[in-house]
């Protein structure tokens, strides 16, 4: 849960799975979180918007 502790938005939160998860609202998309992540949970996807 480093990622979690890293997250300077405060946008990261742990589901009822205790996995970490991202309020995409509240990201600022700086990346703290995925450079942390030692197991891999977060991933970097590009966002796809609808037109």
């Amino acid at each position: 849960m480093i990622c979690f502790a890293y997250c300077p938005e405060s946008a990261m939160s742990v589901n009822d799975r205790r996995r970490p998860a991202i309020d995409m609202e509240n990201c600022k998309g700086c990346l703290i979180c995925y450079r942390e992540c030692s197991t891999g949970e977060v991933q970097m996807k590009r966002e796809v918007h609808a037109i």
